[in-house]
């Protein structure tokens, strides 16, 4: 009895060692470009937009989590707090968003994939908790 378990363990053994190496896939056609946004929810330019809503955007290719923070700038600084799954990026406020204002998303080119490509251009978003978005035209004379 104690040989046959001997055995059976070495058998174990060998068949453990001789298992494929799990990693990623090789082969193929070099990943040489970037991610691409795909979807944003809310659209972009939305208006009436929840104090408490989430912006997700898609994206065609699983990001590199650590490119993310430093790409993104809310401007007004604005607390914002981010989460990253595979695919999708969401934004959301720290505690809520300014009430009848605009929130302005930028968004460089510095997100990348995990092969290192990064983006072919920079995302701006802008949404309005209010009714409405500035034209942002200056009327004077000089």
């Amino acid at each position: 009895m104690s040989r046959e378990i001997q055995q059976l363990s070495i058998f174990i053994i060998f068949f453990l060692l001789g298992c494929a190496v799990q990693g990623p896939v090789t082969g193929g056609q070099a990943d040489t470009k970037g991610p691409t946004l795909i979807t944003v929810q809310p659209s972009n330019t939305s208006m009436n937009m929840d104090q408490e809503q989430k912006i997700t955007l898609t994206f065609d290719e699983l990001l590199d989590p650590v490119s993310i923070p430093a790409s993104i700038t809310i401007e007004l600084d604005l607390d914002y707090k981010l989460k990253i799954r595979g695919r999708k990026l969401i934004i959301y406020p720290e505690k809520v968003w300014p009430e009848d204002g605009i929130v302005r998303i930028n968004i460089s080119r510095n997100i990348r994939d995990y092969q290192k490509n990064i983006m072919s251009k920079p995302i701006q978003l802008i949404y309005s908790t209010g009714s409405e978005i500035p034209n942002g035209s200056i009327i004077g004379k000089i």
